[in-house]
């Protein structure tokens, strides 16, 4: 790599080593990051393995802590990110970042929703998968996925919810 892709390679390593160094403070957290790590290999195969539905449900996980740690959600949600930091295209992995976070945010009491949204932009159609976390987008700016009309939305459980006005960028 030459020139800017250089730049922007290195740039995205010292965003995610200072991401890290932010996130894994403890024992336990390394323990979730190596956690992700592993998940991180299988659901690229996962995802085409089976049906989504049945994925969502695979990674659901029942509330193992009575109280929210909402540093502890935040971490998740950076930790997620870092797993399936884009080095090559930024277009990628978002079902699978999503898939990771919902499954350690339902295990820690968060109660998120997992969301698939699709847009159509100059004839194009694109789609993205993201959290929420009482009603707000995990990680990412709300800007960006309200650009995507909500096609589909799984409650922390695993099961499919009707959409309804609660979905960010519902249109009707």
């Amino acid at each position: 790599m030459t020139g800017r892709g250089a730049a922007g390679l290195a740039a995205a390593v010292r965003r995610g080593w200072r991401t890290l160094r932010q996130c894994v403070s403890s024992p336990a957290d390394l323990w979730l990051l190596l956690r992700m790590g592993l998940w991180a290999i299988c659901l690229p195969a996962l995802k085409y393995a089976m049906p989504l539905p049945r994925l969502v449900q695979l990674m659901a996980r029942p509330a193992g802590r009575a109280e929210r740690d909402r540093s502890r959600e935040q971490r998740i949600v950076a930790l997620s990110r870092l797993v399936y930091t884009p080095l090559v295209r930024a277009d990628i992995g978002c079902l699978q970042r999503s898939l990771l976070a919902y499954r350690y945010l339902s295990a820690a009491g968060a109660a998120p929703s997992l969301i698939v949204g699709v847009n159509k932009c100059e004839g194009m159609v694109s789609a993205h998968a993201w959290v929420e976390l009482d009603g707000e987008p995990g990680g990412e700016p709300r800007a960006f996925v309200s650009q995507f009309i909500p096609t589909l939305t799984f409650g922390a459980d695993g099961s499919a919810l009707n959409l309804g006005a609660t979905a960010v960028g519902a249109r009707t």
